[in-house]
């Protein structure tokens, strides 16, 4: 288990947030695991567009629960949304306790995809505003029961 207080993994290199995510992914994939855990990695830094875990998120089709809270997110890229967008299975998406600000147009559309999604947790992110398009969005998202916004307090 890798030892993120100092920073560095059982074989004394560097911890890298990504790294373990793709580890974890693959890991999903060859298993066909319904259930990916991706919390309490702080891979939000370090988060690109043209990492290769996008591509590979995608295609886990058996997917049902998807947990990427805690990580620093301050913004998820287009390939990101496209690839949480593909997870047609997904019915529990938890992206509370990061620093999101904003969920562009894109996000919508994707979130909008995921046509079993019963669940989504977006709270204690720095969301101040949701668009117009997004409030449009989820009230066409007939199966979201349950959808956390509540905001981190300041002080």
């Amino acid at each position: 288990m890798a030892d993120m207080k100092k920073g560095t993994d059982e074989g004394s290199r560097p911890f890298d947030p990504l790294q373990e995510a793709m580890r974890r992914i693959e890991e999903a994939e060859r298993t066909s695991a319904s259930d990916l855990r991706l919390s309490d990695l702080g891979f939000g830094p370090v988060l690109r567009p043209y990492w290769d875990g996008w591509e590979r998120l995608g295609r886990l089709d058996e997917l049902r629960f998807l947990y990427l809270d805690n990580n620093q997110i301050i913004t998820i890229p287009v390939e990101g949304w496209d690839a949480l967008g593909h997870l047609a299975g997904l019915c529990w998406l938890d992206l509370s306790d990061n620093q999101l600000t904003a969920i562009p147009a894109e996000g919508w559309a994707a979130l909008e995809r995921l046509g079993d999604l019963t669940a989504l947790d977006l709270s204690r992110n720095r969301l101040t505003h949701i668009q117009s398009v997004g409030w449009e969005t989820l009230g066409r998202m007939t199966r979201l029961k349950y959808l956390w916004l509540c905001s981190r307090i300041y002080g």
